[in-house]
């Protein structure tokens, strides 16, 4: 779900863990972001970082997890 500022996800591996792969969002305004991996079981945060969009897209790699799936926050700074 894309919105102005703030943009939510989920990324669901079907084979192996979600953590470390990477998701391409596109139609990103170029810029920073702040990005945060949650654990969509627990509502746990397992990790955090930043990002930076260029051309309108932006890619964001998830932590290591074992997770099947795995959800984020992203933030425009």
């Amino acid at each position: 779900m894309q919105g102005e500022r703030t943009s939510f996800g989920w990324l669901l591996a079907e084979k192996g863990g979600a953590g470390g792969r990477s998701v391409k969002l596109t139609n990103c305004a170029d810029g920073s972001y702040a990005v945060f991996w949650y654990d969509p079981w627990t509502g746990t945060t397992i990790g955090e970082g930043a990002a930076e969009a260029s051309g309108g897209s932006l890619v964001v790699e998830a932590p290591a997890s074992k997770q099947p799936d795995l959800s984020f926050t992203i933030t425009r700074k």
